[in-house]
């Protein structure tokens, strides 16, 4: 006898669309090869299947030109991308019959794989079941490469990169050490010391390095040791313009949804921010409770990818190394901020943005006069 459960409609498409969005997934392209002509086509839908035999199932759409290929081959080759093949993911996505120009293929088993992915799995096909608009190829796999790169993720329709918890403590943990040891800037500074004092493993710490170095805080050469590079106002510029903009572009996309307790929360900091003014030794609470200011509008967003990026163009050490402690509050005018909040509070996302800008074009020119001040460099 059937029960209530089992007798239950389906959600509607569009729920179902946008709950499953939230599962984070990797990134493939099947690629298959029929009388000498390559097809392929992006999917998530990948999975191990079995260890013995090793086996793999993927699930292509019968609509799919590429599934009326796999089908007839019998074989095909799941192409795991890695994190810098976002361009290949969404080429692939496409209907075209010119997918494979300009893509470097490599044939492994006379089934066509592309170089430059993180992982290829080479499969001959054993089963097939039907489930929904889609069937499902169950493959043994006769040939498996793997490369040392990141993954390409897929969440909530768009693609990223995997950032790990402890990748991402590693990355902070460094940066605040390099920005807090001003004085070793062009000094090379051994791997080594690193691991001791931020108690970091090797791996974790190389790739801290690696993103330092892409945010220009870093030389990292051949040897065991990175130099640390002078933060100039044309850095200190770009990265504040950087922010504005990202800031910019969640309150003109996600101001008007915002709930009350948010903006609640960017008000009681900011008066915070005011209660501290021409308080002798209270500059570094001040900056920290504006960076949390800061934060809590790029939170709107809900990207952890977006606030990663704003947090990577932050350079407060410049104020600690250059600001007079007894005469701080000089200096941070509290107009545009002020402008800021009470836009927030309106609503009016036209005039909060124009308030961000203008904050950004004050900061700058405090910032370009305290390290010219310094000797151009900090």
């Amino acid at each position: 006898m059937l029960t209530e459960l089992q007798t239950a409609p389906a959600v509607d498409q569009e729920t179902f669309r946008f709950v499953v969005g939230h599962f984070a997934s990797g990134v493939a392209v099947v690629t298959t090869s029929l009388e000498g002509v390559p097809y392929g086509t992006t999917v998530s839908a990948v999975s191990s299947l079995s260890m013995e035999p090793p086996m793999m199932l993927v699930c292509l759409n019968r609509t799919s030109q590429t599934h009326d290929k796999v089908k007839a081959a019998r074989s095909f080759a799941i192409n795991v991308l890695s994190a810098d093949q976002d361009a290949e993911a969404r080429r692939f996505a496409r209907r075209s019959d010119a997918k494979f120009e300009g893509v470097d293929v490599e044939e492994i088993r006379g089934v066509p794989t592309l170089r430059g992915a993180l992982a290829r799995l080479v499969c001959v096909t054993d089963e097939e079941a039907v489930g929904g608009t889609h069937t499902v190829f169950m493959g043994r796999v006769v040939e498996a490469r793997a490369a040392h790169a990141e993954p390409l993720a897929y969440y909530r329709g768009a693609f990223g990169a995997f950032h790990s918890a402890a990748e991402d403590a590693a990355y902070g943990a460094v940066r605040t050490w390099l920005l807090e040891h001003r004085e070793l800037r062009g000094t090379p500074v051994p791997f080594e010391r690193l691991e001791e004092e931020l108690g970091l493993e090797p791996a974790l710490l190389a790739r801290a390095i690696a993103n330092l170095a892409l945010d220009r805080l870093v030389a990292a050469g051949p040897g065991e040791a990175l130099t640390p590079l002078p933060i100039t106002a044309e850095l200190m510029s770009a990265c504040i313009e950087g922010r504005a903009t990202i800031e910019c572009g969640v309150l003109m996309t996600r101001l008007r949804d915002a709930d009350a307790e948010t903006i609640r929360g960017i008000r009681e900091l900011f008066d915070r921010m005011q209660a501290l003014r021409g308080r002798d030794g209270a500059m570094g609470e001040f900056l920290d409770l504006n960076a949390r200011l800061q934060a809590r509008i790029t939170s709107m967003a809900g990207s952890a990818e977006l606030t990663r990026a704003f947090h990577r163009m932050g350079l407060g050490a410049v104020w600690n190394a250059t600001v007079p402690p007894h005469s701080w509050s000089e200096l941070f005018d509290d107009g545009p901020q002020r402008a800021l909040v009470e836009a927030l509070e309106a609503r009016d996302a036209g005039a909060a943005c124009r308030a961000v800008q203008q904050h950004a074009a004050v900061t700058k020119r405090i910032a370009r006069e305290l390290i010219e001040k310094s000797g151009g460099e900090v």
